[in-house]
């Protein structure tokens, strides 16, 4: 491209010098030497517009990677805090072996679907889905307060009635006793809310305690902790 604006540059001062001595009119000298020079401006933003290109490019690569980096690390920083709030769990219960599981709900269209999860791994549940008012977790999203489900003597008709599962939900969530559902706020806007954070055991309200205040409280402040993390990720749609 520096050739290409030589030669034009040349171009013009060969016009100006010699074409004189050959008796061409003025006016064609003009023509040519504001040609010359028009192709080297033309060649000088072609230039400055491939580097434009090549650094939006660039900024668009750069930009993609830290938004994965940082998708990566808030996920990472999901797990680890799913994994302690399980961990919390248990300490508050009355017995420290009960199965407890904790997992994040978020909008999959206009149901409910598991996202993250701990001490779920190969549950039949795990791909389970909720649309508005079902289960306790739906209820959570659509009421927007954390609810409570004490399933211990709860029959397959109170499990329809009350917590609108269908047949096959009631199935494979059959072994559950006690669950607790926080709705995930937005940080900035209190109508908005990201997801759910659930928490479940197999054992009675009685012991896995989630109905304690103390409890209730960990649950807000794990939530809290997880709409900044979903949003920080580019996970949560705000």
């Amino acid at each position: 491209m520096l050739a290409l604006q030589g030669v034009s540059w040349l171009i013009a001062a060969a016009a100006g010098s010699i074409l004189p001595m050959l008796h061409v009119s003025t006016a064609l000298i003009a023509i040519l030497i504001v040609g010359g020079l028009i192709v080297t401006m033309g060649a000088s933003a072609w230039q400055i517009s491939q580097a434009h290109f090549y650094r939006e490019e660039e900024l668009r690569r750069l930009r993609a990677e830290l938004a994965r980096e940082r998708r990566a690390h808030a996920e990472e920083t999901i797990q680890i805090l799913l994994d302690q709030f399980v961990k919390i769990a248990r300490r508050a219960a009355t017995r420290p072996d009960i199965n407890v599981r904790s997992c994040v709900f978020l909008p999959q269209g206009n149901r409910l679907a598991i996202v993250f999860h701990s001490n779920m791994r190969d549950a039949p549940d795990l791909g389970i889905s909720f649309e508005r008012w079902q289960g306790c977790t739906d209820q959570a999203w659509a009421d927007g307060r954390q609810t409570m489900g004490d399933l211990s003597r709860a029959t397959e008709a109170d499990l329809h009635e009350r917590w609108k599962l269908s047949p096959m939900q009631i199935r494979i969530t059959n072994h559950l006793k006690s669950i607790l559902s926080t709705p995930i706020f937005h940080p900035q806007n209190s109508d908005i809310i990201l997801g759910v954070l659930s928490i479940d055991s197999d054992a009675d309200m009685s012991e896995s305690r989630f109905d304690q205040a103390e409890f209730l409280d960990a649950a807000l402040q794990v939530a809290e902790a997880l709409a900044h993390l979903l949003l920080v990720g580019g996970i949560a749609i705000s």
